[in-house]
């Protein structure tokens, strides 16, 4: 906590929240104030706004996703965003001194062209992991959103580029209008960091959307971002905050801002989870959310909030979300983003191992901890359709699911590891 903030003039500025009972306070920096109020009701919420605006401050952005509530407010010295959580029954403030953070606008239009989004496969041999993710949407105004990348070896940064190059008309450079990534594992962010170095002239880079803090402690992401200087970094997005691109409408579900004053003792629970709505279709990206956060989303988040069309099975299918939450969310079509054939060394000798032909069963995880694998893959009556990038990459709205449940993965895995020869 620093103590500091209490004496700012920014933070001075700012009206008391007398609603309710306080839970928690907390600092991720000197210039951000954060705290819960319980037991408050939907009054309390209405109540505190009046006295912001009593005090000077003008909204700049409301937002709701289903019955909860959530206000941007700027005053002259400090901004506040108020979210109140109906089904939590809480307040939560985050103060912090004006300027100290942009924000996107929020937009109320949208084009009725949908985009085509692209589960893209990334780099497992090289890079000897079995993680990865990297999604794309081509936007009818032909930039592109990026959401995580793979990881920092060459054959992930070309490939991205081959990507952006194959559907960007020829002579043009590739625009990427939003690149967002979930949070600070290599495997997610990694990408970025080689792309910076290979492709940062050759690639224009309007926007990142993140909220990382304090992970990036060796500042090598920021440093990477800061090849593309005009691009606005979007670097503390609030649950509840909604805006709009070319074709799709993006809200914030969950960050980690929700666990505080908990500190996520790795970087999979402060996984930043959104939903993107493309006409009727609702895509929920989790990232590697885990334990600590599906607990927060399912206190702060309704069903209704939760519902979607398609969702990205959380953390590679490794320790992620639970099979309450996946209920709630009910989707026809699961995003899995696991590889096939994995090459660890440790353990394995660099002998190909098929990835998701074992984990897709896994019923217990860490701690005791039920995995729903073996449940979404076999046994969820909502489920149509389990896609891994290996198998199929391309979606058309609105996506209808077709085929077999499963992916055939074990004549995949016997394809790509046909001509293995080991050392």
């Amino acid at each position: 906590m620093y103590e500091g903030i209490f004496k700012t003039e920014w933070y001075s500025s700012v009206p008391a929240f007398t609603h309710g009972y306080p839970v928690c306070e907390y600092s991720a920096t000197e210039k951000c104030y954060i705290a819960e109020y319980s037991d408050v009701g939907r009054h309390a919420y209405y109540d505190y706004i009046a006295e912001l605006e009593a005090a000077g401050f003008i909204a700049r952005e409301t937002y709701t996703l289903d019955r909860n509530l959530y206000a941007l407010y700027d005053g002259e010295k400090a901004t506040v965003y108020i979210a109140y959580s109906a089904k939590a029954d809480t307040v939560r403030l985050y103060i912090e001194e004006k300027g100290a953070t942009p924000y996107p606008e929020k937009n109320e239009g949208a084009d009725r062209t949908y985009p085509t989004m692209w589960q893209l496969p990334v780099d497992n041999i090289i890079s000897e992991q079995n993680g990865g993710m990297r999604y794309a949407f081509l936007l009818p105004d032909k930039t592109f959103i990026l959401i995580d990348g793979g990881y920092p070896t060459d054959i992930d940064a070309n490939s991205l580029y081959e990507f952006l190059t194959e559907h960007t008309a020829e002579g043009e450079n590739p625009v990427i209008s939003a690149w967002f990534f979930t949070h600070l594992h290599h495997d997610h962010y990694g990408t970025l960091l080689r792309f910076s170095e290979l492709y940062s002239d050759k690639v224009e880079v309007r926007g990142f959307y993140y909220h990382l803090d304090p992970y990036d402690r060796e500042g090598v992401v920021a440093a990477a971002m800061a090849k593309w200087p005009e691009a606005v970094q979007y670097c503390r997005m609030h649950t509840g905050m909604e805006f709009r691109l070319s074709g799709v409408k993006i809200n914030i579900i969950q960050t980690q801002e929700d666990l505080y004053p908990l500190v996520p003792s790795n970087e999979n629970d402060a996984s930043m989870a959104f939903r993107v709505t493309i006409g009727e279709q609702r895509i929920l990206f989790t990232g590697d959310c885990e334990r600590w956060a599906n607990y927060c989303i399912l206190k702060y988040q309704s069903e209704e909030t939760l519902k979607s069309d398609i969702v990205q099975f959380s953390h590679h299918g490794y320790h992620g979300l639970s099979k309450e939450f996946y209920d709630m969310a009910a989707p026809h079509t699961i995003l899995w983003p696991m590889n096939v054939d994995g090459y660890q060394e440790k353990g394995y000798d660099v002998i190909p191992q098929n990835v998701f032909g074992d984990w897709h069963k896994h019923r217990y995880g860490h701690q005791n901890y039920y995995l729903p694998n073996k449940y979404i893959c076999y046994h969820a009556p909502y489920v149509k359709k389990v896609i891994i990038p290996a198998e199929h990459n391309r979606f058309d709205f609105p996506f209808t699911p077709e085929g077999a449940r499963l992916p055939d993965f074990e004549a995949i895995f016997k394809e790509r590891t046909k001509d293995y020869k080991p050392e």
